[in-house]
């Protein structure tokens, strides 16, 4: 990748001065190596939130003196608007473009490896995304993996029965058959099952509907969701019930639901924050919080690609994508990414958070 220093364009334009012709030719070359990375992020929608936390962290990437310019595409949270999203930054010579949401992600893939495009999911667990030697990565582990460790935490806790309430999206869909695989050769019987509308808000029939309303109950449910039922289970009266749900429940707006609510909830995270002092310091002085596990997607995402575009011209995507599958690219994440496996996947490891004192805490 030929990244020119400013004080070299200085002395092109000097030299132009006596020979335009020659200082036309290289200005014209040096913008094609100019790098354009495109975003299919829900900047509207449901998973709104999770899109502007991603954002945040691509901020934070040191990037503003290698040329290289971030396009952002609204997908409306929505599989049918994200392909679009993607076609026209395709159709803008983009070439590198960083993806959010499962469902999103998963319909964009097929059409990046049809390109030769270099794909790099974030939120987006759903195991259809794996695929072998493609275009396609993720920086997010498979969703098996995280609902495994959430089963892991409910078997210590001795629990015999649960509830389930899922999103009947493909997000929803994985964890659902990850989870009752798990909770099955665990012995745990699920009392009740319900699919949802990801548009659903109103959770009192649904709960109504449970026989045994206080068996510890499992919420495959995104942040706003999780939030709103949980309130709603308590004013029905359910005020011993157990809580456990996925990393996707964690947000500003999720907190301050339920921190006044007195309910336990658990669910698995990926994001070490006392691992990465100096960076969540940086991002402390910027935003005033500290960063989410979806922030630290967001960096790793961008991140990985310019380092990888560090060893390969900007339009060789074959060559990226070999730099990416082959653990050539000396990146530590600031999100537990430390490569790629042959399926462009990662593998986080995770541990079991909880809500205390309306704070976002690890359980010992």
């Amino acid at each position: 990748m030929k990244i020119k220093l400013l004080f070299t364009i200085l002395l092109i334009i000097f030299l132009g001065l006596f020979s335009g012709c020659a200082f036309t030719k290289e200005l014209e070359a040096d913008i094609e190596q100019k790098i354009l990375i495109g975003a299919v992020l829900p900047e509207t929608g449901r998973f709104a939130q999770y899109a502007e936390e991603v954002k945040r962290g691509m901020s934070l990437v040191d990037n503003n003196n290698a040329g290289v310019e971030i396009v952002f595409a609204d997908s409306q949270s929505e599989p049918k608007a994200g392909v679009s999203a993607y076609q026209n930054l395709v159709n803008n010579d983009i070439h590198y473009i960083i993806t959010g949401g499962s469902s999103i992600s998963l319909a964009i893939a097929p059409l990046a490896n049809r390109d030769k495009n270099i794909q790099m999911a974030v939120f987006s667990s759903v195991a259809d995304y794996t695929s072998p030697d493609d275009y396609t990565f993720r920086v997010t582990s498979r969703s098996e993996i995280e609902s495994g460790r959430l089963v892991q935490f409910i078997v210590k806790k001795d629990i015999k029965d649960v509830n389930v309430v899922y999103v009947n999206d493909s997000w929803g869909q994985g964890h659902l058959e990850n989870i009752k695989s798990e909770l099955t050769k665990a012995g745990i019987k699920i009392n009740h099952l319900e699919g949802l509308l990801n548009t659903e808000m109103d959770f009192k029939s649904t709960i109504s509907k449970m026989k045994n309303k206080n068996f510890p109950m499992v919420l495959i449910l995104q942040d706003k969701q999780a939030g709103v039922f949980i309130k709603q289970a308590q004013e029905l009266g359910l005020r011993n019930a157990k809580y456990y749900g996925m990393r996707a429940v964690e947000s500003k707006q999720f907190v301050d639901t339920v921190k006044d609510l007195s309910v336990e909830i658990y669910y698995p995270y990926s994001f070490e924050p006392d691992l990465n002092q100096s960076w969540v310091k940086i991002y402390w002085e910027k935003y005033h919080e500290l960063p989410t596990a979806y922030v630290a997607e967001g960096y790793d995402a961008l991140s990985v690609i310019l380092v990888a575009l560090n060893k390969c011209e900007v339009k060789n995507t074959d060559c990226v994508k070999q730099i990416l599958l082959n653990d050539r690219l000396d990146y530590l994440g600031v999100s537990g990414f430390n490569g790629f496996d042959e399926n462009g996947d990662v593998i986080l490891p995770f541990y079991i958070r909880t809500v205390k004192n309306g704070e976002a805490v690890r359980v010992n």
